[in-house]
């Protein structure tokens, strides 16, 4: 990361905001594939309410912007944008899985030990939940590149970094319980956990 950041234009803003835009439709998709599906039996608990939901897409942004005016005071702002964008796109990651694994998955596997559980178990992760992260991340860092925030060398470590962000909010899930504390973790922190994950690739991977 970073040969291959193209600089930031001024309207790096309105180019944030249609990756939060897209970040909402993505969300809109999964959330009505979930609803079309027929209910997975193993599904736990209440589905997320919609207050929650915008307040993570509203961290998600304030983060994004944050980062993304930080850099414009600093002398390598490429990297604040790359880490805008991971934290958007670990948010898609996290919302999209989770609707999608639980509507469709069947089995779960447990982090960080992968054995076996039910799907919908605290602290688990599906095969499909994760595919769907993956596609989600993908498509808007694809979004991202295609309105020049970010370079084409970059796309592949911010999904990583996503997905990372999306098993590491699904480990602390685990290890909080389902206590208040877990459930405004998952609302508040995943854009920060994306961003400061791409962060630390953009160091240890240059």
């Amino acid at each position: 990361m970073g040969q291959e950041l193209v600089p930031v234009p001024p309207f790096q803003i309105s180019q944030l905001a249609i990756l939060v835009a897209g970040l909402f439709a993505l969300r809109g998709l999964a959330r009505w594939m979930g609803g079309g599906a027929e209910p997975n039996p193993s599904r736990r608990g209440p589905p997320v309410p919609a207050l929650p939901s915008l307040l993570q897409v509203a961290a998600a942004a304030a983060v994004a912007v944050g980062l993304a005016l930080l850099g414009r005071a600093t002398s390598v702002p490429v990297y604040w944008t790359a880490a805008a964008v991971a934290g958007l796109c670990s948010l898609a990651a996290i919302c999209v899985g989770a609707e999608v694994g639980a509507a469709f998955a069947r089995v779960g596997y447990a982090l960080p030990s992968i054995h076996r559980v039910e799907a919908g178990s605290p602290g688990s992760v599906s095969a499909e939940g994760m595919l769907a992260a993956a596609g989600a991340a993908t498509l808007l860092a694809a979004l991202a590149q295609g309105t020049a925030l970010i370079g084409p060398g970059d796309a592949g470590l911010i999904v990583l970094a996503a997905l990372a962000a999306r098993l590491l909010e699904r480990w602390l899930r685990g290890a909080l319980g389902p206590g208040a504390a877990a459930r405004w973790l998952a609302v508040l922190t995943p854009a920060a956990i994306g961003a400061g994950l791409a962060a630390a690739f953009a160091v240890l991977l240059p």
